[in-house]
């Protein structure tokens, strides 16, 4: 390796022309490398073996040698070359090394890059999504975050507020961009966002990302609050009709096992949400044979993420025994309690929609839907069940997995009252029954909040 000196003034400047006698000089004379001087620790780099150029700043920073790529020639020309150098010269009079400097540049721009609007609401989305709410409910707010952060419009100048530093959105940025909710009068939607919004930007300050104070601070009040309409009749449902009208569209004949019926009436029976019950595996079933049969379903399907019981009173029991026998003669092929298996050997879990297609099968659709189920059962506890013991409210909200995982009082107090639980269940398939059947008690009447 040899290092030729550009002249003995190494200051003066050099022609491309001279830079180019020399790749050639050094590609016909052999040697593996050659390096010219061009000015104070700035060489141009020849290897001979491919002929290529390279810049090259050679120095020495705290006793120590240390080198730092410019990039070839001629894609990065003399003038370019000797600029880049005039630059590192300075950091090393300042005592900062060159590389180091790059380094933390490099580093500064990789995190405003990452440090954007969207990806401090995907963060927070996603920390939210462990600690609260479903999956599904999360993609919903994604849906409604991504509209609003994607929004651009040129004409009216509306940057596009997801593809912002969160260190430089301003409140105006925040309003402007709620606009294409506010715009068509989804003011209930603006709102969601907004509050989404909030808690995103306070993770990102959490995070040092932000000094400033939230930008979403004060927005509220440019978002017209849609006025509720009051004084509506109270809502009144047949519960006779709703059992009565599940059976009768039960599938009885040669159609094969009915499953959808089978998980409508389980979800009346037990109060539970759909994806709780539809997609419940055998090995979350427990003593379908004892005295206290129950469902098991982990936190990743439950709403608060906590794990919930789900007692099960006789006519629920038998609904799953008999979803039992039939999965054993198609040898139990799937894990899966609604697996609606075919003649055919392969099948599918039943669909999220189902309870509602059969209500809307059975003329229903217009009195209930399958998550009303929930507050059928709740009106009903708190208004006809004739148990008077202390956990009266409490059994009857943890049957309906309504536990504030927030209070002190459930830091401490984890009893799940099952007994009342399967008590209440108990009375509740009982009563469905007689109503069913034609007797007394059968109206419930959904009032107002």
């Amino acid at each position: 390796m040899t290092t030729t000196p550009a002249t003995k003034d190494p200051f003066r400047h050099l022609q491309v022309t001279e830079l180019r006698q020399f790749i050639a000089e050094t590609v016909a004379g052999g040697a593996a490398v050659r390096r010219l001087l061009v000015e104070q620790y700035l060489f141009l780099e020849v290897r001979t073996k491919t002929g290529a150029a390279s810049w090259v700043f050679r120095y020495t920073f705290a006793g120590a040698k240390s080198s730092q790529g410019f990039g070839k020639f001629p894609g990065v020309g003399l003038a370019e070359a000797r600029e880049k150098a005039r630059h590192a010269r300075e950091l090393l009079v300042k005592g900062v090394s060159p590389i180091e400097a790059k380094r933390a540049g490099l580093q500064g721009a990789k995190q405003r890059h990452e440090r954007t609007v969207s990806f401090a609401v995907a963060q927070w989305l996603q920390a939210d999504t462990k600690k609260l709410t479903s999956p599904k409910y999360a993609a919903q707010k994604g849906r409604r975050l991504a509209e609003v952060l994607d929004f651009n419009d040129a004409k009216h100048k509306v940057r596009r507020l997801g593809g912002m530093p969160v260190a430089t959105v301003s409140t105006e940025n925040i309003t402007d961009s709620l606009g294409v909710l506010v715009s068509r009068g989804t003011h209930e939607t603006a709102w969601r966002v907004l509050s989404d919004l909030e808690k995103s930007f306070d993770w990102a300050r959490g995070k040092g990302w932000r000094s400033e104070a939230n930008p979403c601070s004060g927005v509220g009040v440019t978002i017209e609050r849609v006025a509720q309409v009051g004084h509506r009749a109270p809502e009144l449902v047949d519960l006779g009709d709703v059992v009565r009208g599940i059976h009768g569209v039960m599938d009885t004949g040669t159609g094969g096992f009915d499953y959808d019926t089978r998980l409508a009436l389980l979800l009346l029976l037990t109060g539970a949400r759909t994806s709780e019950i539809r997609l419940a595996t055998w090995s979350e079933v427990y003593d379908l044979d004892e005295a206290l049969p129950r469902i098991d379903v982990p936190a990743s399907r439950m709403k608060k993420r906590k794990a919930w019981t789900v007692p099960l009173s006789a006519q629920a029991a038998t609904l799953v025994r008999e979803l039992r026998d039939n999965a054993s003669v198609h040898g139990n092929a799937s894990p899966l309690i609604f697996f609606k298996y075919k003649h055919t050997g392969r099948g599918v879990v039943c669909n999220e929609n189902a309870v509602n297609n059969l209500l809307r099968k059975a003329g229903l659709h217009d009195k209930v839907v399958g998550h009303g189920f929930r507050k059928l059962l709740s009106t009903a506890a708190y208004s006809l069940w004739p148990y008077r013991g202390n956990n009266r409210e409490r059994a009857i909200e943890h049957s309906l997995a309504h536990v504030n995982t927030q209070t002190v009082e459930q830091t401490y107090n984890k009893a799940d009252f099952l007994p009342e639980r399967l008590l209440l269940l108990q009375w509740w398939a009982d009563h469905l029954d007689r109503v069913a059947a034609g007797a007394g008690g059968n109206v419930i009447e959904f009032k107002q909040a």
